[in-house]
């Protein structure tokens, strides 16, 4: 689907490819209502954003051209977290350049556990729902089709990253916030050919090894994996301008 290019890290010797996940109850249940078959996320015609069964958060930026098609950013939250984070998140990112929807994912079941996170349910029921929520924001505002980009925190993270895998042709890409997500292991060697794939440590050296590692796991399946290493936090100033860079990159190439 969907100013300056992060320069992808150099692997060290430590980061070969490590062994992809094997098959989790959710890559299958994803898998079983999708299949491998690619078809654009359909536009159809909806009001989701009003539907509490799933719960979202729009982000519009200042001064917004209707003219202008923007790149539209799909937020997943971490756990504990919800789809209030949207709002700061997009303007740490940018409050011009793009389009921001978040979702909520389900109830943290741990006892004393607030806020939301990301059981396999919760991930399959925003893979239903999410073309009618796409749907619903392009119904309002200008979305740039073929720049979707998912983003994800943590859990989010994984989420985003079982969803860039079982729908690629829905998305431009993904960033992987703070976590070194693996790519399933039933994908094929090109099934993510030409998908952007931005992967940030965000404790320097200590999680060089695993996000290396997953990022030449993630170039395996084609995808063009970049990875960022720093010290701040990964809602930081720093590291959300990083991300509005990564972004940024893939609009001034046209993808």
């Amino acid at each position: 689907m969907p100013l300056s290019r992060l320069t992808a890290a150099v692997s060290p010797p430590f980061a070969q490819p490590a062994t992809r996940a094997s098959v989790d109850p959710l890559t299958a249940a994803l898998a079983s209502r999708f299949g491998r078959v690619g078809s654009d996320m359909p536009f159809v015609s909806a009001d989701p954003l009003r539907d509490r069964r799933l719960p979202s958060a729009v982000a519009v930026p200042e001064g917004y051209e209707a003219g202008y098609a923007y790149p539209l950013v799909v937020w997943l939250h971490d756990t504990g977290s919800s789809e209030h984070t949207l709002h700061a998140v997009m303007r740490g990112v940018s409050d011009r350049n793009y389009l921001g929807l978040s979702v909520r994912g389900a109830a943290c079941g741990a006892a004393g556990g607030t806020g939301f996170g990301w059981s396999d349910r919760a991930v399959c029921d925003v893979a239903d729902r999410l073309p009618a929520l796409v749907a619903a924001v392009k119904a309002e505002w200008n979305v740039h089709t073929e720049r979707v980009y998912l983003a994800g925190l943590g859990s989010g993270a994984d989420a985003a990253a079982a969803l860039l895998s079982a729908r690629p042709e829905w998305f431009a890409g993904a960033a992987l916030l703070a976590g070194g997500t693996l790519p399933p292991s039933n994908l094929p060697a090109d099934a993510l050919a030409g998908k952007r794939l931005l992967l940030c440590g965000e404790d320097g050296r200590r999680s060089a090894p695993s996000v290396l590692a997953a990022a030449a796991g993630w170039r395996e399946t084609g995808a063009r994996a970049e990875v960022r290493l720093t010290a701040d936090a990964p809602l930081s100033t720093n590291s959300l301008r990083a991300l509005d860079r990564w972004l940024m990159a893939g609009v001034a190439v046209g993808v």
